[in-house]
């Protein structure tokens, strides 16, 4: 039962007038029914008042009322000590008290006031007589225009000499203002429109003044800044966001962008850019420092193009060629707001006119329309779960559902994709938007009006958040007390808080339904587990499980690759458009990595293939559209880490493989890759390297592909790699030769014959059998001894040649060597000549040759220069590697040989898993088929080929292999030459051991076509022991004694 005002009156009069010391029961009997929650708190604050009286009779006859007052405030406690403490700042207490019991409504109000807004009372405390002011003027009456606060606020201005003091006057007038405003606010004498324009008006004029007082001192130093024609340079202030809006919190920062009109310098030659820079610095100390006064506003540039980066302030030219060129959609959204506040009103408009086409596009396509929503969509959710990570985002009065955030971005959606056609739909603030949305049949004028409410609603609720401490909070709270208070500053009586809890989820719900509506596109799983990975700084463990559903087994690694592809690393952040771009990709993407041989490779290539490139605007369109050409480009990233390196190193080598003739294309000779390769388009050698490597970069794509899609067999790939090379070394010793002969003259045979020469290719290049990685074996002929025409022996000009050849192509070319020439099988080996004549590789053959060397030198031929000196060699090695036939002893060194390979092997690693040299691997049919030729080759012309499985089919067909055993090596050295091609793929080394490691085995099951490893080995080993025993048998016949 409530207790009678009489008995409430005597007992709050009992705490001051009592003869007794009163029991702690008996103080909070007696302060409890006005509310207070710590009694022995408001009863000090009592005595400390009563203490300041000159008579105790005159408090407790005004107590009552200040308690009852209090105890309609929404904080009794806070109500009463701000009180007090406001009543110890004024130099009349006692008059005070007086005024205020013979006024009760103002006492209502003021307390009310004081137990709202800790941020308030402190400005009251602070300057006590502002009281006075707010209820003996008109100053709660009506809003105030912008123009009166800025002749006010100039005459204030006016009345001070140092910079100093003006910029003081400029904190006090917004202290009082907000005092005003805000009081306004709290006693419902304004509606919220009212408020937020007011604080809006606060920001314009102290800018305003700000820049006249700023610019005078720099005007002074650096002298006036003009433009070409001479006359001053002007400069503005736009605001943007919530300033723009003319819907400013008590809290908010302001966002501004400045700008000045035309470049040029100062009377003292100072540049105008730099003027402005200083005047901008300058003018957001003014506003924003943080001095004995305070601040006016926080000042926030981060709007500016280019951001943290950019530039404080630009010329009116430098904005119109950003927006042009580098303009992203929250670019164009944030410029819905902007609005002239401060400076040069002529340069302001020209700023909003400049802007408005880019901001309002006159035709959007379907795509556009979808893609403006789907981006402004993503954007929300990554903000909502943002802040989940902070608390219950359904609290959150700005950014969580159904909040002030939902609204704004569902107007401006509108106002982007209609503001072309409807002109007054391209207003900066909400409310006139929904008014114009509404009148133009965009919205149905009943949503128009529920948005418009529910956007009043919240915003008004967040004004009250912040009144309390002058603090960006967005958050109502989660604590029943301090809901039940703030139910009380909006307002609600009765049950206040559950009141407000009806109409703050009803208003939620109105907002959210809107938004709902107009970004109604159903987001996928895909995109919701895809969106929710990109908002996190690590993964979860429902990301990780996601990730690895596609392959993708090292969570963090690929979280990090995942979000550097959507939206860049902390070097290069890339706009919300490209992250979009990617997101609508990213399923098939992740569905075509997965099945690659390798899925973390193929993520961590594809990252830096793009970070290499650049161009992601350019290239995510193409993968988005073309999901053939985005397999492609995964399945090489995915199989060959080398292949990427060359994509990632040489970006037109992808330009070549999507745009150019295509992967399909093969070159049928040499002679057409020369004509493809075609010539450099600089003189100079470095000019030709740079040439030969782009096009040999262009090559390995094309033929890579076709092997990583299957569309060649490992021989087809193998001859292409070997004709490549060729036709690259056939155009670098020709254009080698050229520049010797330019610098040393041309060298002649002693009859005065020109003394040409020859590259000989050896080992796989000579049987067009290359692998990704081979090395070039070479020797270089020479027709034969004689000089230079300027005196240079042949010798001589030979060794320098082949030496600039070698050390050229050592050097990176486009991030990497061209190809290794390796000489070793030369004449004398490392200490021989780099070049030698006919007759000297006929005098050593004849003298030093040795059975090894006769089996390179069947796989030998002519790849570049002079057909009579290659000619002349091949009859020289002919005569040597097959004159003389094979011996049993010579049968027998050969076998040794082998054995000594496969026991090399064994040491180093596994002799049955070594493609190359282990038990029945290639080299096993590569000995056989070479001893064969010896034996037979020196009567039979037809075997002498440097190829190894023509060979074999010369040898079936001479009746020297049984057609299994033909079979049985032909077929075992293409699979393990696509063993090997499949191992030496991915990083283009000389490798020729099977993984023992379980992972990096399955990874090379994968890229060779096998389900599982058990499988591939199964075949492996069935294969090399059919041709060890094809080795065993056909040795153990050429070891016999003839």
């Amino acid at each position: 039962m409530l207790m009678p005002a009489t008995e409430l009156g005597q007992n709050a009069r009992r705490l001051i007038l009592s003869e007794r010391e009163l029991t702690p029961d008996e103080v909070r009997d007696a302060l409890a029914p006005f509310g207070f929650r710590d009694a022995p708190a408001a009863d000090g604050v009592i005595r400390a008042m009563a203490d300041m009286q000159a008579s105790r009779e005159g408090l407790a006859d005004f107590l009552p009322g200040l308690l009852d007052a209090a105890g309609r405030s929404p904080d009794p406690d806070r109500a009463l000590t701000r009180f007090h403490d406001y009543a110890r700042a004024r130099v009349d207490p006692h008059t005070f008290f007086a005024t205020l019991h013979s006024v009760p409504h103002l006492l209502d109000e003021l307390l009310f006031v004081l137990g709202s807004s800790e941020y308030l009372s402190s400005i009251l405390i602070r300057q006590p007589e502002y009281l006075s002011w707010l209820l003996e003027t008109d100053a709660l009456d009506a809003p105030r225009t912008r123009d009166e606060m800025l002749a006010e606020l100039r005459e204030w201005v006016a009345g001070v000499d140092s910079p100093d003091a003006k910029l003081a006057i400029l904190r006090r007038f917004k202290r009082r203002e907000t005092l005003r405003i805000g009081v306004r606010d709290l006693v419902r004498a304004a509606l919220v429109d009212d408020v937020t324009r007011e604080m809006a008006y606060v920001a314009d004029v102290t800018f305003e003044v700000a820049i006249g007082i700023v610019r005078a001192g720099l005007s002074e130093r650096y002298g006036v800044p003009r433009g070409a024609d001479g006359s001053e340079a002007t400069y503005a202030v736009i605001g943007m966001g919530k300033l723009g809006g003319e819907e400013l919190n008590f809290s908010s920062d302001v966002d501004v962008l400045c700008v000045y009109s035309e470049d040029g310098v100062t009377d003292d030659g100072a540049d105008n850019q730099a003027f402005f820079q200083r005047l901008t610095e300058r003018l957001a100390d003014a506003i924003g420092k943080q001095t004995r006064d305070g601040y006016v506003f926080r000042v926030d540039f981060r709007l500016r193009p280019q951001g943290k980066t950019g530039p404080l302030a630009r010329s009116l030219d430098s904005y119109e060629a950003y927006y042009e060129t580098w303009g992203e959609l929250l670019e164009r959204q944030a410029l819905i707001k902007a609005r002239h506040v401060a400076g040069d009103a002529a340069l302001g408009a020209a700023f909003l006119g400049m802007v408005r086409p880019f901001v309002y596009r006159a035709t959007l396509d379907a795509r556009q329309v979808e893609e403006t929503l789907d981006e402004i969509r993503w954007t929300k959710a990554t903000i909502e779960k943002r802040i989940a990570r902070d608390g219950d985002p359904s609290l959150h009065v700005k950014l969580g559902p159904g909040g002030i955030r939902d609204s704004e971005f569902v107007v401006q959606a509108l106002q982007l994709l209609h503001g072309p056609r409807v002109a007054t739909a391209r207003a900066a603030g909400t409310v006139p938007a929904l008014d114009a949305l509404g009148a133009a049949g965009v919205l149905p004028v009943p949503e128009a009006e529920d948005l418009k409410d529910a956007y009043r609603f919240m915003r008004r609720v967040e004004n009250c958040v912040q009144l309390v401490s002058d603090r960006q909070v967005y958050h109502a709270p989660d604590d029943a007390v301090e809901w039940e208070k703030l139910a009380l500053r909006l307002g609600y009586a009765g049950d206040a808080g559950a009141r407000f809890q009806e109409e703050f989820e009803a208003r939620q719900r109105t907002i959210r339904d809107s938004f709902d509506t107009l970004f109604s596109a159903d987001e996928s799983a895909f995109g919701w587990r895809m969106n929710t990975l990109l908002a996190e700084e690590k993964p979860s463990a429902d990301s990780a499980a996601f990730l690895a559903a596609y392959g993708l087994d090292d969570a963090p690694a690929a979280h990090r690759l995942v979000r550097e592809l959507a939206s860049g690393s902390d070097r290069v952040r890339y706009t919300p458009r490209v992250r979009q771009m990617f997101v609508r990709f990213a399923e098939g993407l992740l569905e075509q990595i997965a099945a690659t041989p390798d899925p973390m490779l193929a993520l961590v290539q594809l990252e830096r293939f793009l970070s290499a490139s650049g161009a992601r605007a350019q290239i995510y369109p193409v993968l988005r559209e073309e999901p053939g050409v985005r397999e492609l480009v995964v399945r090489i990233l995915g199989t060959s880490r080398f292949l990427g390196d060359v994509l990632a190193r040489d970006p037109l080598a992808y330009e070549a493989l999507v745009y150019g003739p295509g992967f399909t294309q093969r070159a049928g000779s040499v002679d057409e890759c020369l004509t493809t390769l075609g010539d450099a388009p600089d003189a100079g050698l470095e000019a030709l390297l740079r040439h030969v490597q782009r096009y040999r970069h262009e090559a390995l794509l094309r033929i890579g592909t076709r092997d990583i899609v299957g569309e060649s067999d490992v021989l087809a790939t193998t001859r292409e790699l070997s004709m490549l090379a060729e036709a690259v070394l056939r155009r670098c010793f020709d254009a080698f030769y050229e520049d010797a002969c330019a610098r040393h003259g041309a060298p002649m045979l002693e009859d005065g014959s020109p003394a040409g020469y020859a590259v000989i290719g050896m080992g796989k290049l000579a049987g067009r059998e290359l692998n990704y990685s081979s090395d070039l074996d070479v020797q270089v002929v020479f027709a034969g001894d004689g000089e230079t025409t300027e005196g240079m022996s042949n010798a001589d000009f030979y060794r320098r040649m082949v030496r600039s050849i070698v050390n050229h192509w050592k050097k990176p070319v486009l991030g990497g060597a061209i190809y290794d020439l390796d000489m070793r099988l030369r004449p004398y080996g490392r200490g021989g000549p780099m070049a030698l004549t006919v007759a000297g590789y006929e005098s050593y053959y004849r003298d030093h040759g040795e059975l090894w060397e006769r089996q390179a030198t069947l796989k030998s031929r002519v790849v570049a220069g002079s057909g009579d000196v290659g000619e002349a060699y091949m009859t020289v090695a002919a005569a040597f590697a097959y004159g003389a036939g094979l011996t049993a002893e010579e049968a027998e060194a050969i076998y040794s040989v082998r054995a000594r390979k496969e026991d090399k092997a064994a040491r180093e690693g596994d002799r049955l898993h070594n493609v190359k040299s282990g038990r029945g691997g290639v080299v096993d049919i590569e000995f056989l088929a070479q001893a064969l030729q010896i034996r037979h080759g020196h009567t039979d012309c037809g075997l002498r080929t440097p190829n190894t499985v023509a060979a074999i089919d010369a040898l079936l067909s001479a009746g020297h292999l049984a057609t299994p055993q033909a079979d049985c090596l032909r077929g075992t050295y293409v699979f393990l030459r696509f063993v090997e091609d499949r191992l030496q793929i991915v990083d283009n080394r000389p490798v020729s051991a099977l993984p023992s490691e379980p992972v990096a085995l399955a990874k090379l099951t994968r890229r060779l076509g096998y389900e599982h490893p058990d499988t591939f080995l199964a075949e492996y080993h069935r294969r090399t022991e059919e041709v060890r025993g094809v080795f065993e048998t056909v040795f153990a016949q050429l070891r016999l004694p003839e």
